[in-house]
């Protein structure tokens, strides 16, 4: 019934204008039947040009509803309603109070980017209506007395959940504003910062720029300058402390190559696939040469055990016996493992572990294939090779 009948007062409709001239007498109809009396005065001060009107708040529905049926019996325009999403249910009521003139405050809105995006819109919404729907005031405004205005609808708009008061402090004289960006490269980055800064010098305001991502870009070149220095120290405590325990320079020396290959390897990727680097990246080369350096040590302590007492072949084949298969399995759940990190949502996280994955797979056919090798060409140097 209230479908047919809304359909036979309102289908004949084309406009706003058509709607409210139908909606008018039901209206009327109503205040004759559930008050005593309606009256309104000052109608003479009020003017064409757009005005931004603030009510008591005495009844969410009537108090836009009087103010339009005063406007409307006086022949003048009726005013755009701000409603919060909270009154509204997303469907049948939504649509009848945009035909109305409504627009949508919402207020339950997650996350820091949606939250930006809806304040935006309803900003540059309310500053167009503002400045008689003119195209080129649908934008953030950009005077002092029009984000005055915007920002008074702002406190009296938001509950209690979305205070100004994160972002604006209490005398108004201090602002936070929250950037988004797409850049991952430290160096792209600080350059950002940098014009963020000079800017910010240029427009002659006290301000800084702060938070977690300026942060992370300044330490990354940090973390890389000291890494260099803790890695080269680390391989050459590595290198004196195998050439003391296998009792051989030539072996610790030796132990150094396939150690450092799968490092190298994984560098080149980083250059040849223009990969940024983070300080996840830094952690990588120390990660991965402490694992292949444990494959080595397992090599080479078996090889120099039976190096006097068997050939070089059998020496070999012994170890692609024993030794092989648990360092084999061992590489491939940790490989298995780091590749599972290319699930992962955090960008930095995939790249540590799909690279980390790559580095074990080249560290293991580092020791088994070019270590042997080198192994084979030293004792054929030395002129005591016996396979």
């Amino acid at each position: 019934m209230f479908k047919r009948n809304f359909k036979k007062s309102f289908g004949t409709c084309k406009s706003i204008k058509d709607f409210q001239n139908n909606l008018a007498p039901y209206v009327g109809q109503m205040i004759e039947r559930t008050t005593d009396g309606f009256t309104y005065s000052g109608v003479e001060n009020l003017n064409i040009k757009p005005t931004l009107y603030i009510s008591n708040h005495r009844d969410i529905a009537l108090d836009s509803l009087f103010l339009n049926f005063a406007r409307y019996k006086e022949g003048m325009p009726t005013v755009r309603i701000a409603i919060g999403d909270n009154l509204l249910d997303s469907g049948f009521f939504e649509k009848i109070m945009k035909l109305n003139k409504s627009f949508v405050v919402h207020r339950n809105i997650k996350g820091a980017k949606e939250t930006l995006k809806k304040l935006s819109n309803l900003s540059r919404y309310i500053n167009y209506s503002l400045n008689e729907d003119k195209e080129s005031f649908s934008k953030i405004p950009s005077t002092k007395k029009a984000i005055s205005s915007l920002l008074l609808f702002y406190r009296m708009g938001l509950p209690s959940e979305h205070n100004r008061n994160r972002f604006i402090n209490f005398d108004d004289k201090i602002l936070r504003m929250t950037l988004l960006t797409k850049l991952e490269s430290s160096k792209e980055g600080l350059k950002a910062i940098s014009a963020l800064n000079r800017k910010i010098k240029e427009l002659q305001i006290h301000g800084q720029v702060t938070g977690k991502i300026p942060l992370f870009h300044e330490l990354t070149p940090y973390v890389f300058k000291t890494f260099w220095k803790s890695f080269l120290l680390a391989l050459a405590i590595i290198s004196l402390i195998l050439m003391v325990t296998l009792k051989s320079i030539t072996l610790g020396l030796l132990a150094l190559i396939p150690n450092l290959f799968p490092v190298l390897i994984g560098g080149s990727l980083y250059y040849l696939f223009d990969i940024q680097l983070d300080m996840g990246s830094a952690l990588i080369a120390s990660f991965c040469l402490g694992i292949s350096v444990d494959d080595t040590i397992h090599f080479l302590f078996d090889y120099k055990k039976n190096a006097g007492s068997k050939k070089l072949k059998e020496n070999f084949q012994h170890i692609m016996r024993h030794t092989f298969p648990p360092l084999f399995y061992t590489s491939m759940v940790l490989i298995a493992g780091f590749a599972s990190f290319a699930t992962a949502n955090y960008i930095p996280n995939i790249k540590f572990g799909l690279m980390v994955a790559v580095i074990l797979i080249i560290a293991l056919f580092a020791d088994f294939v070019i270590l042997p090798c080198l192994l084979f060409f030293k004792n054929k140097h030395d002129h005591r090779i016996n396979i």
